[in-house]
This record gives C-alpha cells, sequence and structure tokens, in this order.
C-alpha cells in the first residue's frame, strides 16, 4: 500500500511539473523532440497511468495478487516511458498535426 502512494506522489510531481512549457529542442541529432504541445500530450498520458495506479489499489491488495504487485507498477511505468519516448520520436511527430 505504501508503495502505491509514492508512485501516485510520483506522478503527481510528474504532472505539476509538465504544466510549465517548455521551449523547442531537440537532442540525439534530431531524433528525440520536444515543444509544449508534446509536453501536453506526456502530461495527458502521465494522468491516464495515475488514474490506472489509484484505481488497481483495491486489486492490488487482494491476497491473490498481492505477489504481482512490483511487477503490476512496472508494467505501468515501462509502459508510460515507452509512450513518452513515441510521443517524443521525431519520425512519429511527421504524421501529427504540430508537427
Amino acid at each position: 500500500m505504501v508503495l502505491i502512494l509514492w508512485f501516485c506522489l510520483l506522478m503527481a510531481a510528474h504532472l505539476v511539473i509538465n504544466i510549465f512549457p517548455v521551449t523547442a529542442s531537440t537532442a540525439f541529432g534530431g531524433m528525440y523532440y520536444t515543444t509544449p504541445a508534446i509536453g501536453v500530450v506526456k502530461t495527458i498520458l502521465a494522468l491516464g497511468a495515475l488514474i490506472v495506479l489509484i484505481q488497481s489499489r483495491e486489486w492490488i491488495s487482494r491476497p491473490d495478487t498481492q505477489f504481482k504487485e512490483g511487477e503490476f507498477y512496472m508494467l505501468v511505468i515501462s509502459t508510460l516511458l515507452g509512450m513518452n519516448m513515441m510521443v517524443s520520436a521525431k519520425p512519429f511527430l511527421n504524421v501529427l498535426p504540430w508537427s
């Protein structure tokens, strides 16, 4: 139960940090790209992950699923990281209207 609280606090901190827009910049030879619009998309993704973590509290606290707690959080965090990387990938942005 303490672990889900830490993850929720971490996600809330991520949401608060991403409220403020950043200037457009690139990294890794232009393959990783960020703009204020991408920051908004990442905030929406983090909010979705936070909702999943909050709603899973009862499921994780059941005795038959308690041993799956670690891999559940790892799946949520790695999925969020993958979505963030895909959103910031420059070739992926070529099909989006704000690219």
